[in-house]
């Protein structure tokens, strides 16, 4: 994973536009089939941010990859105290099934739905199908609101 980050900020680094950026990171993050759809729903003109335009997308783009580099969550994943739903593509690339299933291994009540053809973004990819899955383990689990704190 650290290699495929360090990939994204050379990439950030190295474009010219938005458009070219999302090109590279999309290879990574979703299924062949997926990601032919989805530059085009996230923006209306990525080509127009390029340039002097370009140069604060790429510098917020590269700080926050490096931030994800740095993170370290430590031993707080054992703290969760509700019932967990992790999602994860089976072609993901970012994050591959191996890591979704090593998490619910020290989530209490964690459950794995891995999404068969989605890579990194099952939400976008099946959002149909990410939904009611989601619906249906909210209701589940009984969780109609959780106050979220830091």
């Amino acid at each position: 994973m650290r290699r495929l980050i360090e990939s994204w900020i050379a990439a950030a680094d190295q474009a010219g536009s938005l458009l070219e950026l999302l090109t590279v990171l999309d290879l990574s993050r979703h299924s062949p089939i997926g990601s032919a759809r989805t530059i085009e729903r996230w923006l209306d003109a990525p080509e127009a941010i390029q340039g002097a335009r370009y140069a604060p997308v790429r510098a917020a783009f590269i700080a926050a990859a490096r931030a994800l580099l740095e993170y370290d969550a430590g031993e707080r994943q054992r703290a969760i105290g509700i019932p967990t739903l992790l999602t994860v593509g089976d072609e993901d690339e970012v994050l591959p099934p191996v890591h979704t299933r090593a998490l619910a291994a020290v989530i209490p009540n964690a459950v794995v739905a891995v999404f068969a053809g989605c890579g990194h973004q099952p939400f976008q990819e099946q959002p149909d199908r990410f939904n009611k899955l989601a619906a249906d383990f909210l209701s589940a689990a009984n969780i109609r609101e959780q106050t979220v704190s830091a």
